[in-house]
């Protein structure tokens, strides 16, 4: 989520946006209040919070990943990194779940970096979406990458 961007914010905003009890004891001061609000040093009032966020961004390192074998049998992906940034730090990696199209087994569902395995029959083609979702402070973030698979006929 994100605090508004226009109209009232309160205290208990901030911490709810931070991850904390929407009662805990927070000052404008605080350190994790002003890399929220994006002012390092200075002045710094509720109107610099609008609109600003906490949820982490994260990447993934590829595009999409292509594999290919001669013939049928099992393969196995390159790896896909999911790199995670902003929010509050300390991140955790959730799951790598899939989110349409053929079904892989994922080989580090809980990890920063996976790679996927499926078995595939001559000349078969097959194709995924697959999601790595990050945590950071109580607040999610997901990235997605297309993972296929082709075996060409031997």
């Amino acid at each position: 989520m994100a605090l508004p961007s226009t109209g009232p914010i309160s205290l208990a905003n901030v911490n709810v946006e931070l991850g904390l009890s929407s009662t805990a004891t927070i000052s404008l001061n605080q350190a994790n209040v002003r890399t929220l609000a994006g002012v390092a040093s200075g002045t710094i009032s509720m109107s610099n919070l609008l609109g600003k966020s906490n949820a982490p961004t994260i990447t993934i390192n590829v595009g999409s990943l292509y594999t290919t074998r001669s013939g049928a049998g099992s393969a196995t992906s390159n790896s896909a990194t999911a790199t995670a940034s902003g929010g509050s730090g300390g991140y955790t990696y959730d799951a790598w779940t899939r989110v349409s199209g053929d079904t892989y087994t994922i080989n580090s569902s809980t990890s920063a970096t996976t790679t996927f395995t499926t078995t595939l029959s001559n000349g078969q083609f097959k194709s995924g979406i697959y999601r790595c979702t990050v945590t950071s402070g109580g607040v999610t973030a997901s990235a997605d990458i297309q993972v296929d698979f082709e075996s060409f006929d031997i």
